[in-house]
Formats: C-alpha cells, sequence, structure tokens
C-alpha cells in the first residue's frame, strides 16, 4: 500500500468526520451578556444567554455568571432579591417574529430540596412561565419574555403562582451557599444554581442572528434592577475547524501528488 495512498485516505477519514460534525452541531447560535450593579446591594452582577437553533429546536440557556462571592458579613455584602436573575427579555428582528412553544426548562443543581425535573411553571408551581406577543409585552419594549417572577406578566401574579419567596426558581451564580444569604430571603428559598436551559419548538427557521433588545431581569419587579445584553459573538462551530483540517489533507495529498507527477 503506497503512502499517497494512505494520506489520502486519511484525509478522506477527516473530512467525513468533519462533515458529521457538522450535523451535530447549532444551525445557529448567538451569546449576549451584561453587567451591572444589583439595585438595593449594591453587588456586582452579571449575566450571559446563548440562543441555539438547530432542528425546529430553540435552546436558550441563561447564566447567571457574577464573579460576587456573597458573605454574611458584612451586610452590605450579602445577597439581595436583586442580586438574582429572575427574568430575560428579547426582541426577534427587531420586533416579533416565529411564535415559539415552551416544552421545558432543566438546571443542574438546586440551591434547596429537590431539584424539579422541569422547572416549567405548569410542571412546577412558581417556576418559569415564558410569554410572546406581536405588541410589546406590558411595561416593556420586548416582545419575548421568560421569568419566574410574575412581574405583571407571567402566570400567578407577583410569585407565579408558587409559594414563599416571589423569586422562587430564580437563578443565582455558581459561587452561592445556602446560608449566605440575605434573610429577607430565606434559607428554604429555592434557587436554581449557576444556569436554566430552556427549551422550545419552532416551526420553520429561527435565525439567532436576528435576536435583539435583550433585557436580564432581576430581583421581582420591573424596576429593580435590569441590565442590558450586549451582543458578545456567535461561536463558530468545532466543525469548521475539523472540515479545515480535512481540506488541508486533501490539499496536501493533492499537492503531493503533482510533485510525484
Amino acid at each position: 500500500m503506497s503512502l499517497s495512498f494512505v494520506s489520502k485516505r486519511f484525509a478522506l477519514a477527516g473530512l467525513a468526520v468533519a462533515l458529521f460534525a457538522a450535523t451535530a452541531c447549532p444551525a445557529s447560535a448567538s451569546v449576549f451578556t451584561g453587567i451591572g450593579t444589583g439595585q438595593n446591594s449594591h453587588n456586582p452582577i452579571a449575566s450571559s444567554v446563548t440562543f441555539e437553533f438547530d432542528s425546529g429546536v430553540v435552546k436558550v440557556t441563561l447564566q447567571n455568571t457574577s464573579p460576587f462571592d456573597y458573605k454574611t458579613t458584612p451586610n452590605s455584602a450579602r445577597m439581595a432579591p436583586t442580586d438574582v436573575l429572575t427574568g430575560l427579555f428579547f426582541d426577534y428582528n427587531g420586533g416579533f417574529g416565529p411564535s415559539l412553544s415552551f416544552t421545558s426548562a432543566t438546571t443542574p443543581t438546586m440551591t434547596y430540596g429537590n431539584n424539579p425535573t422541569n422547572l416549567k411553571l405548569s410542571a412546577t408551581p412558581g417556576g418559569w412561565d415564558f410569554k410572546q406577543s406581536s405588541s410589546s409585552l406590558s411595561g416593556l419594549t420586548q416582545h419575548y419574555g421568560l421569568g419566574t417572577a410574575g412581574f405583571g406578566i407571567f402566570g400567578g401574579g407577583t410569585s407565579s403562582g408558587g409559594s414563599g419567596h416571589p423569586s422562587n426558581f430564580g437563578i443565582v451564580n455558581s459561587l452561592y451557599v445556602n446560608g449566605e444569604n440575605n434573610s429577607g430571603i430565606g434559607l428554604t428559598t429555592p434557587y436554581a444554581k449557576d444556569s436554566i436551559t430552556f427549551t422550545f419548538a419552532v416551526s420553520g427557521v429561527f435565525d439567532t442572528s436576528k435576536i435583539s433588545n435583550v433585557r436580564f431581569q432581576y430581583g421581582t419587579n420591573l424596576n429593580e434592577g435590569s441590565t442590558p445584553g450586549t451582543f458578545l459573538h456567535a461561536p463558530e462551530p468545532a466543525s469548521l475547524t475539523l472540515f479545515g483540517f480535512g481540506a488541508l489533507g486533501i490539499a496536501g495529498v493533492a499537492r503531493r501528488r503533482r510533485h510525484a507527477a
């Protein structure tokens, strides 16, 4: 078996892997981030959201990325409700676009109690609700919204139909430790730790590059603090790198064959 034959087969295999990976990567993806200061606590707040679309499914990963390590002392450094990420609002192509059907909300870890299999309001009292409208949502300029506090928009009023604190199932950062929170929230308030991933069904194409007017909401009222989302980037699929290696391999084979001729 000649060396050129082996090289050609290796290059073709690399291209095949790249093409396979391309089918496994999201058709489109966009990332937004937001930073600010907690309205009541004056602690630093930060968040990010990734929108992905592939094969009729929109996946939205909402993360509390605050670097702040909450402590019981001094009191000003303790967590307040306005440090809890409780909502996300956005537009599509400057307004309203494809209709989305909310299917699930999942988190890796809860700070208290059992981890529900679905934090969607209809499955978990006090969980997350979703609203969309061809006109702006009440009190906002956005047309799509997710929230665990009612904000006068979502089901169940202020607490979204749940019992306990209105920030139930809001997102705290990965450094949060139960017992280091503000006494006004309570040790038994269930929070999602670090992130929640929401999924939606959609007909047709959902172009994540058309997402705009992103707003990260904190606290239990719309006036309790929010940060605008800044477009960060569209993640480059790993398949592009693999494809590049495959293409380089084929080019190398072709070049060696020309030299041999």
